[in-house]
């Protein structure tokens, strides 16, 4: 029994031992298994994530835990969510005073759906604090997301804010940013506003009509073909300034709705009650969309208080509409959330909304993350050629060789031995067009912004850590700093392109890229830019044929023949051309622009570095269709380009397009020389209608209102009435019959034979094709109408107007033409007014049967009609007030437009003169925006040709004015002229006009009336100035009986009247000038004499 008591316990500790054993083996074994299966399991779900999605999460739900945290920190993953808070520190200021600073980790956090993708697994990590996003698998196929802006600028006419803007859109990778607030005008700012767009991005402004307020869009280019702006409503929002902007992707519409909504105050005498009326009408327009609708932009309504009576209404009516707004966070520096986003739950598009201070004027600028698709931007391809790698030596003696092997080339022959060779010179080659995603200027400032934005954002860190004010004075002075590098690198990169321009043309390019002239004019965006040449082509054709099927339908009753008022030719005969030698070629080659066309085999610039060995061959082509009458045939095609009348038009309508027409550089040439022998033959025996004053030397527009203008104002000197008739016509020159103008050609004009023929051969078989970015629209045949872009079109079209002179002459009425342009006038006293009236609508009936019957339509919806008075009857007595103008009732305007020239009641000419300040200054401020990038040069040559030509035109008519008329004038030059060198309004604008070698109004007008007097003493003019114009003669011997160029001054009555005509002013300012400038031989010496005369005189 001992034996056994002995060995039991030993057993059972042997048992007990062998147990744990096993027990320690299986576990371990557990163990091991289980790792392994852990492992097997895990790895196929472990996966890396990006930063840049790590970063733009946003954290919804409880803190994370310390593990997690500790591990993001460790990888420097920073957000600005504000997790896991510290305990609170106090700093110690002079003042004694204790500031608590809340402390905490800026940090997110990530897993996937089965593991955590950070930190081991034996670490304690709480999985519920954990957010499920997708792996970097999915992510790297993931489109991006679209990226909202919204920000209330309060003024984007600093230089710096409009670079901070821009500067914020590229870091931000913002997809359409909308600013409130721009207080850009209407016109003048276009500079300004095409500078809130970056590279790559364009931008849409919506300025108030009065001072302040505007919206601004700036949308990514890849996107802003699948953009709709609308800014005016069926509901009234009187109260509130919106613009809706529809964004079309991947069959799915967003309606953006950006809101400013202005402070009421006595000014605008707005109210808060006003805009809560009125926003429900907005809300129910929301209803009636397709696809999403979101709201921003500044309500001015404090939403971080919601117990205001206000705002808890405004968030009633949220609630009603089923709205909700994203933002709380302040965006006011005073702590108040007056930007508001406001979104429909239901759609499902808004991910995250993000207030941030990187961007900042009163207000902060806020991000949105949309669930929507940003296309990728597709890079344009196109067909170039390498223009400047030729050897122009080697291409030179390419062409001879070339020309030579084929002897006497024919016009098609030419083209395609310019085409062959410049194919083996400069084969066509596919060229990707890239979006420039830098600014051109980027690239010199790179190290140098780079490191200054790195110090930026060191800044704003430390200040949103401490939130001291001298850390934030740091911030701001580190963002002025990134904006003073963008701004100084931009306005340095202008300026030297400036001053390279080698002539006016270069520097009108670059200045038109700074005022934002240069941008392409919209296309219908409703219909593929595939179909676009087809549709425009076959609108442009169906036009021109609708209204010839009403011209010829319109035989209702008889019409009388075409040619019954034509004038049988009574001289020499014009029956052939005579060949052009190659001097008289190369002389007209000299005088012309290298401007290329589609259709030329070469670009002009080329063809004229080649012309000693091309000019041969081009003389030889060009004398073959003079001596054989006919055209070639390879030169009747034009390219047409469809042109937006109107920036403010609608661009989907294709009535709002006019199509210019280009032709080949060979085309022009030829018609150049047709026109010099023409025009040789029409001013031998004078068979220009008198009153005809388009395409003549020595005719203009000035001219013939000097003419119209003179005879009004001397009805009004005596007392007189007058009645002015402005006729305009529908698509004059392209319905033109080639029967009649040929028949006229030949019996009115004298041209028959083989210049007959060649006319003939010009005319028939003509073809164009429309062209929209390369792509062409099949040829359509022109049955009608001379050819648009020509040089020979304007030309004929005047001779087949000519019999129009001989209908008007039948009546007694005066009149005077301009091309299409037609205006019929005559005077009486009041007592014979109703009879002036009946015989004017006589008249004008008459004008059209005649055009009628030569297939041209009048309209009646734009004649216009101006009843000419005295000032002192103007408002005492009842006048008619329209006239029945072939049926239809015009009535009478207070004021019309003529020629460029506005025209009212009284012929005072204010309005003429408020709307040349008004253009004239709107030009300045236009130019004064791009002045920093100007030298003084450019800017004189800018001033001179957009400032001073409207100030210069038709200035002859301003002659006898009252002073207070001129001195409103004369502030524009003066303004022009302190612009220039940069001179405040302090200093006297004498010197600086005299510096400038500038003429002042007074003096200016002088010098033309001199100019005129000239030129009709001399013959050059028009005969109806030269008859206004009489030499005087005295009826006794006087020693002045010598000088041969006096004019006789005619008496007159009034001086607000008769003194202002030409037929007094004249004379006046002609016989005060020196005898010498009166007797001077060219023009070109008298008007030189004649400016150094005048500047005595300052």
């Amino acid at each position: 029994m001992l034996h056994s008591s002995f060995v039991c316990p030993q057993l059972i500790l042997f048992v007990v031992k062998m147990r744990v054993f096993y027990v320690l083996l299986v576990t371990m074994l557990f163990v091991l298994i289980r790792h392994q299966f852990s492992l097997a399991i895990l790895r196929p779900f472990t996966f890396k994530y990006t930063r840049r999605k790590l970063v733009s999460l946003n954290v919804n739900i409880n803190p994370p835990s310390s593990a997690v945290c500790s591990y993001l920190k460790h990888l420097g993953i920073h957000s600005h969510i504000s997790l896991c808070p510290r305990r609170k520190q106090f700093r110690k200021y002079r003042a004694g005073r204790h500031i608590a600073i809340n402390r905490f980790r800026t940090i997110e956090v990530v897993c996937n759906s089965f593991r955590t993708a950070c930190g081991s697994v034996s670490r304690s990590v709480n999985v519920a604090n954990l957010i499920n996003i997708c792996p970097l698998s999915v992510i790297r196929n993931e489109a991006k997301t679209l990226t909202v802006g919204l920000f209330n600028a309060q003024s984007v006419c600093q230089p710096e804010k409009r670079v901070s803007i821009c500067d914020f859109i590229c870091d931000a990778d913002v997809d359409i940013f909308f600013v409130t607030e721009t207080w850009l005008s209407s016109s003048g700012d276009e500079a300004r506003c095409i500078d809130l767009a970056p590279c790559g991005y364009d931008v849409k402004s919506f300025p108030r009509l009065s001072r302040g307020g505007g919206l601004a869009v700036v949308a990514r280019n890849a996107i802003s073909l699948s953009l709709e702006f609308t800014s005016s409503f069926t509901f009234d929002h009187s109260s509130f300034e919106l613009v809706m902007v529809t964004l079309s992707l991947s069959n799915r519409s967003t309606h953006f709705f950006c809101i400013y909504r202005p402070p009421p105050n006595r000014k605008n005498k707005l109210s808060v009650s006003l805009f809560i009326e009125q926003l429900p009408a907005l809300f129910e327009y929301c209803n009636t969309l397709g696809g999403s609708v979101m709201i921003l932009g500044d309500f001015n309504f404090h939403y971080d208080r919601p117990d205001d009576p206000y705002v808890s209404k405004i968030l009633d009516l949220l609630h009603v509409y089923n709205l909700e707004q994203s933002v709380h966070v302040p965006t006011h520096k005073h702590g108040h959330i007056l930007d508001w986003i406001v979104y429909r739950p239901d759609d499902n598009i808004l991910l995250s909304s993000t207030v941030t201070s990187k961007l900042t004027s009163d207000h902060l600028a806020i991000l949105c993350k949309l669930d929507l698709t940003v296309p990728e931007p597709t890079n344009e391809q196109r067909l170039r050629r390498n223009i400047n790698s030729i050897d122009r030596q080697q291409f030179s003696l390419d062409i001879k060789s070339k020309l030579e092997f084929v002897g006497h080339p024919s016009a098609e022959q030419f083209h395609r031995c310019l085409c062959s060779i410049l194919d083996s010179h400069a084969p066509l080659s596919l060229e990707i067009v890239r979006q420039h995603k830098y600014s051109p200027w980027y690239h010199k400032i790179c190290a140098e912004l780079q490191a200054a934005k790195r110090i930026r954002r060191k800044a704003e860190r430390r200040w949103l850590s401490s939130k001291l004010t001298v850390h934030k004075e740091i911030y701001i002075e580190a963002k002025r700093q990134v904006t003073k590098i963008v701004h100084n690198a931009k306005s340095e990169y202008f300026s030297l392109k400036i001053a390279g321009c080698v002539n006016c043309k270069q520097l009108f390019n670059v200045a038109d890229k700074l005022l934002g002239r240069n941008i392409a004019l919209p296309l219908p965006a409703s219909v593929s830019m595939e179909c676009l040449p087809r549709l425009f082509s076959t609108f442009f054709h169906d036009k021109v044929v609708k209204i010839r099927e009403h011209l010829d339908g319109a035989t209702t009753h008889e019409l009388p023949s075409p040619y019954s008022h034509d004038v049988e030719y009574e001289h020499t005969l014009f029956t052939s051309f005579k060949p052009v030698t190659t001097e008289h070629l190369l002389s007209i080659l000299a005088k012309c622009a290298p401007k290329s066309c589609d259709l030329d085999p070469m670009p002009t610039s080329l063809l004229l570095d080649c012309l000693d060995v091309l000019l041969p061959s081009m003389t030889d082509i060009i004398n073959d269709s003079l001596v054989s009458g006919v055209f070639p045939s390879f030169y009747k095609s034009a390219i047409v380009k469809p042109l937006l009348k109107k920036s403010t038009l609608d661009s989907n309508d294709m009535k709002n397009y006019r199509p210019v027409s280009n032709l080949s550089f060979m085309s022009k040439i030829l018609e150049k020389v047709v026109a010099y022998q023409l025009l040789s033959h029409l001013n031998s025996y004078n068979l220009f209608s008198g009153f005809q004053s388009a395409y003549r030397p020595g005719h203009s527009t000035e001219t013939a209102l000097l003419k119209v203008v003179n005879d009004l104002l001397s009805a009004l000197d005596e007392g007189e009435f007058s009645i002015l008739v402005l006729l305009d016509l529908s698509a004059a020159f392209d319905t033109i019959d080639h029967d009649i103008l040929l028949h006229r050609l030949h019996h009115v004009f004298g041209i028959q034979g083989t210049a007959l023929s060649w006319f003939r051969s010009y005319l028939t078989n003509r073809f164009q094709m429309v062209s929209i970015k390369g792509t062409l629209s099949d040829p359509v045949e022109l049955c009608y109408g001379v050819p648009q872009g020509s040089v020979l079109g304007p030309i004929l079209f005047i001779l087949y107007m000519q019999p129009l002179s001989h209908v008007i002459l039948n009546h007694p009425v005066s009149h005077m033409l301009y091309a299409d342009d037609t205006q019929v006038y005559k005077s009486c006293n009041a007592n014979d007014l109703p009879s002036t009236i009946l015989c004017i609508e006589k008249c004008v009936s008459d004008i059209k049967t005649w055009m009628l019957s030569n297939k041209l339509q009048m309209n009646e919806d734009k004649t216009e009609v101006l009843l000419v008075t005295p000032k002192r009857v103007a408002k005492s007595e009842p006048f008619p007030e329209f006239m029945n103008i072939n049926g239809t009732c015009v009535k009478f305007c207070p004021s019309l437009r003529n020629l460029g020239i506005t025209l009212d009641s009284t012929l005072s000419l204010h309005q003429h003169v408020l709307n040349v300040c008004r253009g004239a200054f709107l030009e300045l401020r236009r130019i004064n925006s791009i002045r920093n990038f100007l030298t003084t040069d450019a800017v004189k040559t800018l001033v001179c040709s957009l400032v001073l030509s409207r100030v210069d035109y038709c200035n002859s008519l301003l002659a006898g004015l009252p002073q207070c008329h001129l001195k409103k004038i004369q502030y524009v030059q003066n303004a022009a002229a302190r612009l220039i060198f940069r001179a405040p309004k302090s200093d006297h604008v004498s010197p600086l006009l005299q510096k400038l070698h500038w003429l002042p109004i007074s003096c200016r007008i002088e010098h033309k009336i001199s100019s005129l007097c000239y030129n009709s003493l001399s013959g050059i003019g028009p005969q109806y100035l030269s008859d206004l114009t009489q030499v005087y003669t005295s009826c006794r011997c006087l020693r002045s009986s010598s000088d041969t160029r006096i004019l006789k001054i005619p008496k007159v009555k009034t001086k607000s009247y008769g003194q202002r005509s030409f037929a007094y002013q004249g004379p006046i300012i002609w016989n005060k000038l020196p005898l010498e400038i009166r007797h001077q031989g060219k023009i070109d010496g008298l008007k030189q004499a004649l400016k150094t005369y005048l500047f005595r005189f300052q």
